[in-house]
């Protein structure tokens, strides 16, 4: 009861809530392209990056094997949680990694 008196007296704060609530719409379209961009982006990546043998930033919690751990290791780069091992890893080249079993990455990718 005393939070809604509280907000009654101040015009400042009832205006501010007002405005947040009626742009929560648009926070939902937002969310949704991000999502679309997320499927979009793991499917290319399982396409590009699934066949990276796993070393040091990919292992079996980050990698792009699968769609969910893929859409999963978008969303841990796109919070800039441990992104360069996962860039690094993404580039391994021979000698540690065998090219005819197409498990080597690039750094065009």
């Amino acid at each position: 009861a005393r939070v809604v008196k509280l907000m009654r007296s101040m015009k400042g704060w009832r205006s501010l809530f007002g405005t947040l609530i009626v742009s929560l719409p648009a926070f939902w379209n937002v969310g949704a392209l991000l999502a679309l961009l997320f499927y979009m982006y793991a499917y290319v990546g399982m396409l590009l990056l699934g066949n990276i043998k796993r070393n040091g930033g990919l292992n079996e919690h980050s990698n792009f094997e699968r769609f969910w751990t893929a859409a999963l290791t978008l969303f841990k780069i796109a919070t800039n949680d441990n992104w360069t091992d996962i860039m690094i890893a993404c580039m391994i080249a021979p000698p540690d990694c065998d090219p005819s079993a197409g498990e080597c990455g690039s750094w065009v990718v």
